[in-house]
């Protein structure tokens, strides 16, 4: 079974397994920039205490569980060209997933701007 959800004008797989716990997530998303230097973004899958668990290249799968260590969740940033800090964040993705295939897109927080007030002196 897949699922497929909108997410900046592309789309990132989540295809479900009946083995175990098992949530195979695929990055598509597309990337920008001109063909010949087109930048993807990678899906930074996080653990349960928000660290970086695993960066998922653009086009690669892997086991959402597994990598994530939850059941039911997978969630992470969204970062231009790695999942180093000083990649561009793109915003934060979560889907709630799970054996019986009820998978869901869950949130999507986009990055916030930094707003600095003039300097009125």
């Amino acid at each position: 079974m897949k699922l497929k959800s909108i997410l900046i004008a592309s789309f990132l797989a989540l295809i479900t397994a009946k083995i175990g716990y098992a949530a195979t997530v695929t990055n598509n998303i597309t990337g920008v920039g001109p063909s010949t230097g087109l930048v993807n973004p990678y899906f930074c899958i996080q653990d349960g205490n928000g660290n970086m668990a695993y960066a998922l290249a653009p086009g690669a799968t892997i086991d959402g569980n597994k990598a994530s260590g939850n059941a039911y969740y997978v969630g992470g940033t969204i970062r231009f060209g790695g999942c180093d800090a000083s990649n561009t964040y793109l915003g934060y993705v979560g889907f709630n997933i799970s054996d019986q295939h009820n998978n869901s897109l869950s949130s999507y927080n986009a990055p916030q701007p930094e707003y600095s007030l003039p300097n009125t002196e």
